[in-house]
């Protein structure tokens, strides 16, 4: 699957490449970019008119149908992804919060606003951290502090909602990922985040954006607790059709680890399981066969020094040697070359240094 983190290279991959200069825009392209560019910039548009009528349209129709693009992404998480707005100013911030509660009044009876809601909250508190921040370095403390004290507020209007509108707003499954992030952000100690994460186990089992969510708040509890990861790990694929159970682990740890930019170390940062990780990346591949995929599995089996893995999916990396997954020209030549070598040659890409 390919991830939102590395939408914005998907449109000028073919002219930025440092993979493969020759490739043209074309070759780059699959669809699942295609689906997910679209669904992206139809939900940015449709937020930025206030339409709300289609935003409803588009929500529901990707919720009810559980519709995921090509290469297995949940639509509905690239569209309330879209909602998602790091940069902007303070008066932007507030802005929308004022449109999410239009919309909201217009259509009450419906999970989507309150969701979009509470990501503009917590697109206000992330937006305040760096004026938190400036003003601490200044010596301001008073100006940081009442910072400070805005961004509790923004959480604790979050967390209000999401109790108060539950019984609407938990008919979507974003609702679990929000309420994830936000016992997170207010700190909520391991009982807590357990309580939520059980709450989303049993209402959206299957929906891996709230595996990913989950699976942060934990390791931000406890950083580098390998064996605690792999436990929730376990307790996510646990509750899944069997036919899932391999895809979920696969999928779980390739969110957690895009999410903190370890790819490169990901086999070094986690216990992962390598033989049902490839196993759920091999039915990962059967069920969505987009070319990213391919791509993907040839780079996790390069990471994890599975030369013979390496080899069998090489025709897929060369197929799509795309810039938003392969970290550098080096680490792919490395690859290449252990693709390329006989089976009884040393190279190993378990040798490779940190990229």
């Amino acid at each position: 699957m390919i991830r939102v983190a590395y939408l914005c290279l998907l449109v000028v991959a073919a002219s930025t490449s440092v993979l493969v200069p020759a490739v043209q825009a074309k070759a780059l392209r699959s669809p699942a970019i295609d689906a997910m560019i679209a669904i992206s910039e139809t939900a940015s548009r449709n937020f930025q008119d206030n339409a709300f009528d289609k935003l409803e349209a588009q929500a529901k129709a990707y919720r009810d149908k559980n519709y995921r693009i090509p290469n297995g992404d949940y639509a509905l998480t690239l569209f309330y992804d879209s909602m998602i707005w790091h940069s902007a100013r303070g008066d932007e911030k507030n802005a929308r919060l004022a449109q999410t509660e239009k919309w909201m009044r217009r259509y009450s009876r419906s999970p989507t606003p309150y969701v979009a809601h509470v990501i503009q909250l917590i697109n206000s508190y992330h937006g305040l951290g760096q004026l938190i921040a400036v003003n601490e370095q200044a010596g301001l403390a008073a100006n940081a502090g009442r910072y400070k004290e805005k961004a509790k507020r923004y959480l604790a209007d979050a967390q209000r909602l999401l109790t108060n509108r539950r019984s609407i707003a938990a008919k979507d499954p974003y609702y679990f990922v929000v309420s994830m992030m936000v016992s997170s952000l207010r700190g909520d100690d391991e009982k807590k985040l357990m309580k939520t994460f059980e709450a989303g186990l049993r209402s959206a089992p299957g929906y891996s954006p709230f595996h990913k969510s989950a699976l942060v708040a934990f390791e931000q509890l406890q950083p580098g607790n390998k064996q605690r990861i792999e436990d929730l790990v376990r307790r996510i694929v646990a509750v899944q059709p069997e036919d899932e159970k391999a895809i979920t682990y696969a999928q779980a740890y390739w969110l957690l680890a895009g999410h903190y930019g370890r790819i490169d170390t990901m086999f070094r940062t986690w216990a992962i399981d390598w033989s049902l990780f490839k196993q759920g990346m091999a039915d990962t591949l059967v069920r969505y066969p987009d070319e990213s995929n391919g791509s993907w599995f040839a780079r996790f089996a390069c990471l994890a020094g599975d030369e013979a893995k390496i080899r069998e999916l090489w025709s897929m990396a060369e197929r799509f040697p795309h810039p938003g997954i392969w970290n550098s020209p080096f680490e792919f030549q490395m690859c290449q070359a252990v693709a390329e070598s006989k089976a009884d040659e040393s190279t190993t890409p378990a040798e490779l240094p940190d990229l």
